[in-house]
């Protein structure tokens, strides 16, 4: 059984190293001569902490209690197969803290930023580039606590919903959704901020000073405290 898959999106803007659908949406392709269908597609949600319990299930191991994901093997094969109502998705430290979760359902995406108000754009090789232009025409304003996005109405996820009274019981039901799976996995972040695993990173983004967007890389995290 052969599986191709990756981490993380494309290193581009609202992609790499953020929560939106170009950034959580990886390959998942699987071969498995004489037992899987060629050239058959998957519409239904999965996420990566499913492929360990489906690789058990598919060898005949029984699947440990404590073992997060849930098993798609039935879904491959034609058996009994429960979809998923919602995946999770996380972000904590790459080159800097930028700590936020998120539930995505089939419709709806809710995101927690856990360190909100940066009104900044992650440097890499797209942004540094194309520059501060691309920077203050459509990613200078400030990141909110909160979004919320219809990826039916909205797939680019550019209209955060979270404060239109319309979505607000939809908003709602998403956010006690993420914070219960938040306290089922014991997740860090509820307890504060999450120390650097190992090694001290950098961060590298753009900032507003005055009327101009600048690259900045800083070592000082005194600077833009978590």
């Amino acid at each position: 059984m052969i599986f191709f898959t990756t981490d993380h999106g494309p290193e581009f803007p609202r992609a790499k190293m953020t929560l939106y659908d170009p950034g959580i949406k990886v390959a998942l392709i699987m071969k498995y001569p004489g037992v899987l269908e060629a050239g058959r597609r998957v519409k239904e949600l999965v996420s990566n902490v499913d492929i360990f319990p489906t690789i058990l299930e598919a060898i005949g191991i029984p699947i440990p209690e404590n073992v997060q994901g849930r098993s798609f093997w039935p879904l491959l094969v034609g058996g009994e197969y429960e979809p998923r109502e919602e995946v999770y998705a996380e972000l904590t430290w790459h080159t800097l803290y930028d700590p936020m979760r998120a539930v995505r359902t089939r419709r709806y995406k809710y995101i927690k930023n856990f360190r909100p108000g940066w009104p900044i754009l992650m440097g890499g090789p797209p942004a540094q580039r194309y520059g501060a232009e691309m920077i203050e025409k459509y990613y200078g304003q400030p990141r909110p606590e909160e979004e919320l996005y219809d990826l039916e109405k909205d797939p680019w996820e550019r209209e955060n919903l979270v404060e239109r009274p319309e979505y607000e019981k939809i908003r709602d039901e998403l956010r006690a959704r993420l914070m219960r799976f938040l306290e089922e996995t014991k997740d860090p972040l509820l307890q504060g901020p999450v120390p650097h695993p190992g090694r001290k990173g950098y961060e590298c983004f753009w900032v507003k000073e005055g009327e101009k967007f600048r690259l900045k890389i800083t070592w000082d995290f005194k600077e833009y405290p978590i």
